[in-house]
């Protein structure tokens, strides 16, 4: 039987595509042995948080709702503290990310502890696939980091919980799937499509999230050289 899944939904201004993105979602969750929807209002100004509110009334939909913008990192903290099923996705509220691609990742639940994914077409403009390049070189460079990601992923909730998650910008993401493979979690790939947003523009371009982006990667690289050091005063090995 298929694993159960908790899809958060970090929402930040999305009165246009939040109700249908999760309406989605449900549809899509038929496919599991279990599931729900966790929305995180982060801070909007809109009328997501009436909506999200108003979602809530289904008993597989919950909200948690932050007074003010703290974040993606904080969002998705905040929504494994009350996820509850096997695994756990993190889909965007623009709709870029179609909830029935969730499909492709069944087959590998039962053997894979994370599964990454990439686009089998972007249609994201140069700008945007630029930045990707960028990240990716940056990744692997200072990081290590060569697992070629570029969508949405599926964790093992168990897992998840067991890390001590630091970063608040979208790099969460990637530090949540080195740390699992750095404890040996098994890893798995799947290609899904990506569509244009249903309305508005993406907040993650922006040159000072770029900038939190850049430092939190050089933070998350120091943190991993601490843990990596040997002890000062550690006693010399025998032989």
């Amino acid at each position: 039987m298929p694993a159960s899944l908790s899809i958060i939904i970090p929402a930040l201004n999305e009165e246009g595509s939040l109700e249908q993105i999760v309406q989605d979602c449900l549809r899509a969750l038929r496919d599991f042995s279990d599931g729900e929807v966790v929305i995180v209002n982060d801070g909007s100004t809109d009328n997501t948080p009436e909506i999200a509110d108003r979602l809530s009334m289904d008993p597989r939909v919950s909200v948690l709702h932050h007074q003010s913008n703290l974040g993606i990192g904080t969002s998705v903290r905040d929504a494994l503290s009350v996820a509850r099923m096997d695994f756990i996705t993190f889909l965007p509220a623009d709709g870029q990310i179609d909830p029935f691609e969730l499909n492709l990742f069944l087959p590998l639940l039962d053997t894979c502890d994370i599964i990454v994914s990439t686009y089998f077409h972007s249609n994201r403009g140069i700008f945007r696939e630029s930045l990707s390049l960028i990240l990716r070189w940056l990744m692997r460079v200072l990081l290590g980091f060569s697992v070629q990601h570029e969508g949405i992923y599926l964790a093992r909730t168990s897992l998840i919980r067991n890390l001590d998650l630091q970063s608040e910008t979208f790099f969460l993401s990637f530090e949540i799937i080195a740390e699992i493979l750095e404890q040996g979690g098994r890893l798995g790939q799947t290609q899904i499509h990506v569509l244009p947003r249903y309305i508005g523009r993406s907040k993650v371009v922006h040159p000072r999230k770029i900038y939190a982006v850049f430092r939190e990667i050089l933070s998350y690289r120091k943190r991993k050289r601490s843990r990596s050091r040997p002890e000062r005063n550690a006693p010399p090995q025998r032989s």
